[in-house]
């Protein structure tokens, strides 16, 4: 069986893109990279701001940090990428609905398996069900690590444990802790709350109640 590889660029255990500046110059562009050959990227909408400034420092663009338009709390500080083009309109138009996706992750590593990208950005490595899905479809998915990303894990505020110890995370996620009294609580079970199996949308994410 043949088998092709692919390119997985993702979030390890914040990924936090930031910038004191409200622009940023781009580095000089890659000479092997243009617009008429640039890959093909999807990935998650938490990791769209990287795929932008991926973008901007391959093509030698300049980008800028602006607030997102239609936020809903006018005192909130949410940012948006904006890169300033030096191309044609037809480019800016060809890199933006061609190069750079913006699937759900699950559907990016479909598409990547399906080979209609060529890379994907996400805050996660592929599923066991993705992983099955590529090997029956004789594809070798290849991730490489790019930040670490936080987990923030949460309890109700009655509940007395205020503490957890990594391994004790590690053991209420694989089932082998499973009441509260094993970690010095009440004599209650344990719900953990966690992202559907493929990460398609968000149930409670990251939520110990």
């Amino acid at each position: 069986m043949t088998f092709i590889k692919k390119s997985i660029l993702f979030l390890s255990l914040i990924s936090v893109v930031s910038c004191s500046a409200e622009e940023t110059p781009s580095a000089p562009p890659i000479s092997d990279i243009t617009i008429d050959n640039f890959p093909i990227i999807d990935g998650s909408d938490s990791t769209d701001p990287l795929r932008t400034i991926l973008m901007c420092k391959i093509l030698g663009f300049n980008y800028k940090w602006e607030r997102r338009p239609f936020t809903q709390e006018p005192g909130a500080d949410i940012k948006m990428i904006v890169p300033e083009y030096t191309c044609s309109e037809d480019e800016r138009i060809y890199l933006n609905t061609h190069c750079l996706k913006q699937s759900n992750t699950h559907m990016s590593f479909m598409n990547l398996i399906d080979d209609k990208v060529e890379m994907v950005i996400a805050a996660r490595l592929i599923s066991r069900d993705e992983k099955v899905y590529a090997e029956e479809n004789g594809v070798t998915l290849i991730g490489k690590p790019i930040a670490k990303d936080a987990l923030t894990f949460m309890v109700n505020p009655l509940n007395p444990v205020n503490n957890l110890s990594i391994s004790q995370l590690q053991r209420i996620y694989t089932g082998e802790i499973t009441n509260w009294k094993e970690v010095g609580g009440n004599d209650e079970e344990i719900n953990p709350y966690v992202r559907n199996r493929n990460s398609q949308y968000s149930v409670n994410s990251n939520v110990i109640v």
